[in-house]
């Protein structure tokens, strides 16, 4: 079968179908089974998917998994190029996966163990995309399906754990620097400050840790496109958690430095400053150290 197309200054311009780049009939003949399972898995997986969605907007300690999705998509059409060159290998171990992932559902819906619901959403289009395409897709997929796990929630059992653990740094050198440094007489009664004859709760006053998880995130995916070494991809979100522990400390040190001298000022500062503002520090902190150390180096490239 062809088009043709007559021109009064030569003979018609024929193109046939086996003109097509063999790379993009390849990946026109997936289309309807991709669009297939990927209905179906769509509706396999709904409700877990609504319920995570329902975290990305409405839980501020989850936020960065909205936007690990769209970093996700984003870095896989960024290599659509690459991919389409790949050949195709399907693999039986996908189907194995989708099996295992399936029965992982159950378990989880039956046992209410919402983790586990949501890590075989995540093994299931692994599976998925083994079955389809084959390992050579699954290691060039490797990092956005690795972005692709911080959409799930970290549980709280862990989360909390290393979220106190975090806190009681922070509160450490708050309460340090506020005694040894600036000589403020300062209580600690349960779970509350004594400034001035008045309370403060340390609870609220160090609450902004509970993002350390979407630090991380986001010092990792600047670090992605920042930095092609290894070794300063897994170090940034590293110094980011430092610096955000720092940031949050000194967050802590302005709070209870004000409402020692004005309580309502002091308390207005933690509802509205308290959160985002020692995440954004800590970051525009990691980015200012990676960018003088790329200039150092560059110096020192040139001397």
């Amino acid at each position: 079968m062809y088009n043709s197309r007559a021109s009064n200054s030569g003979p018609a311009l024929m193109v046939t179908t086996n003109d097509l780049s063999p790379d993009i009939s390849r990946a026109r003949s997936l289309w309807p089974a991709a669009a297939l399972l990927g209905a179906l898995f769509f509706v396999l997986f709904f409700p877990v998917l609504m319920e995570m969605a329902r975290e990305w907007l409405f839980d501020a300690s989850s936020r960065h998994g909205l936007v690990a999705l769209v970093l996700t998509a984003f870095l896989v059409w960024r290599s659509r190029s690459e991919l389409v060159k790949i050949e195709a290998r399907p693999s039986l171990w996908g189907w194995l996966i989708m099996s295992a992932a399936l029965i992982q559902l159950l378990a989880g819906y039956f046992g209410g163990d919402f983790l586990i619901m949501r890590l075989s959403v995540w093994i299931s289009l692994v599976g998925l995309i083994l079955a389809m395409l084959g390992w050579p897709f699954i290691k060039a997929l490797a990092f956005p399906l690795f972005v692709l796990l911080w959409t799930i929630r970290v549980p709280l059992m862990i989360s909390t754990k290393y979220t106190v653990a975090l806190e009681e740094l922070a509160e450490l050198i708050t309460v340090t620097f506020l005694k040894q440094v600036a000589g403020m007489a300062l209580y600690r009664d349960g779970d509350s400050f004594e400034i001035s004859g008045a309370r403060l709760a340390g609870v609220d006053l160090f609450s902004a840790m509970r993002l350390a998880t979407s630090v991380c995130f986001f010092a990792l995916a600047y670090a992605y496109f920042a930095d092609k070494r290894i070794w300063t991809r897994l170090g940034l979100p590293i110094l980011s958690l430092i610096s955000f522990v720092i940031s949050v400390s000194l967050a802590g040190i302005v709070i209870l430095w004000v409402s020692d001298r004005n309580l309502e000022v002091g308390n207005w500062i933690q509802e509205h400053l308290n959160q985002w503002i020692p995440a954004f520090l800590a970051l525009g902190c990691t980015i200012a150290v990676h960018r003088l150390c790329l200039l150092r180096k560059q110096a020192m490239e040139r001397a």
